[in-house]
């Protein structure tokens, strides 16, 4: 008979087709759980150099170095539709929790159907929770392992999509994260699991700002990776690993960074459900309004939730919104060779 665990990893694998995110981070806030980010910094990098590696021994490459094509290896390694070093992390990192139950979750009266939402049938089921120590905040916090996906995979997208976009700075960043609100609002948020995740889309911007500090670097700072232009080849720059402690923060947990809900009835349930669990949204408004000094004005009116930037806290009230278009926001991206066709997620 197949383990808990590897049947875990199995439905974990089947419903990331279906559903970007399962929505952990509100209800399990990792009681017995130690910080995991030098684990999480180790599998990273160990991907990132095998990219590297792989680009450099890459028969095909061109003597001198090429940025297009490198991002194409770090996106073999890196995002995948189920990051492998997600995957990593779930089975080898300790201490880790196994799924929550429906039952025990603010999601488990969600009047749904299998296709509109996926906790009718699996719950909160894929991800279990996690804590990141955030040097930003200088604090842990409680997140589901789905940010970690987001971060690499949601992040590349928003990277991709920076660099393929026109116009200004302002403007290309405008079009990276309109991509991670249309996924949202679109299949993999009011329209697939029934949530619109602010969490998700925090994860996804601190992604974009890890892939640009790999490969473009930032102001003076000179890209993490190098190139030796003698010999067309990279390497990752000693002291400047990828450090998830550098990214993280309140902003990607959804007890903080509130999320909404597909319509009125959903919303209310939950409301009612968290409620009886003695759960506010958010949990801290120091925490909102340390975010609202974290990120740039236009940044944080696309990933912090309404309440969250308003800094109010109380009852997670009925905050709903309608799902976009079937195809009108599907939260299409780019790869680095040519648009991508269909959906990034």
């Amino acid at each position: 008979m197949m383990s808990t665990k590897k049947y875990i990893l199995a439905m974990l694998c089947l419903l990331c087709n279906f559903a970007s995110a399962a929505e952990v981070d509100y209800t399990q806030r990792g009681e017995g759980l130690t910080d995991i980010s030098v684990q999480v910094n180790e599998r990273i990098n160990q991907r990132i150099n095998n990219a590297i590696l792989a680009y450099n021994m890459d028969s095909e490459r061109s003597p001198t170095c090429n940025k297009q094509k490198l991002t194409q290896f770090l996106s073999t390694h890196l995002d995948t539709n189920m990051p492998e070093v997600v995957v990593d992390i779930y089975k080898q990192v300790k201490p880790m929790q196994e799924k929550s139950n429906v039952a025990d979750t603010i999601y488990a009266n969600v009047p749904t159907t299998v296709v509109e939402d996926i906790y009718a049938q699996h719950g909160a089921c894929c991800y279990p929770p996690i804590i990141l120590h955030s040097n930003i905040q200088n604090k842990n916090i409680t997140v589901g392992l789905d940010k970690v996906d987001h971060f690499l995979s949601n992040g590349f997208s928003y990277y991709t999509t920076f660099t393929q976009a026109e116009g200004t700075v302002p403007e290309k960043l405008n079009t990276a994260l309109d991509l991670g609100v249309g996924q949202e609002e679109g299949m993999w948020g009011l329209r697939g699991t029934g949530v619109k995740s602010y969490g998700d889309m925090a994860a996804n911007y601190s992604g974009f700002l890890m892939y640009r500090d790999l490969l473009d670097g930032q102001g003076p700072a000179a890209p993490a990776i190098s190139c030796n232009a003698a010999t067309g080849t990279y390497s990752l720059t000693p002291g400047k690993e990828v450090d998830i402690r550098k990214y993280a923060t309140e902003g990607w947990d959804e007890g903080t960074n509130c999320s909404s809900f597909k319509n009125i009835e959903s919303a209310r349930v939950i409301a009612q459900a968290a409620k009886a669990k003695g759960m506010t949204c958010p949990i801290s408004t120091p925490d909102c309004m340390k975010l609202r000094q974290i990120y740039p004005e236009e940044v944080a009116a696309k990933i912090l939730s309404g309440k969250c930037a308003q800094g109010f806290q109380g009852e997670l009230v009925l905050r709903y919104e309608e799902p976009a278009g079937l195809f009108d926001s599907m939260g299409n991206s780019y790869n680095t060779t040519e648009g991508m066709k269909g959906v990034s997620r």
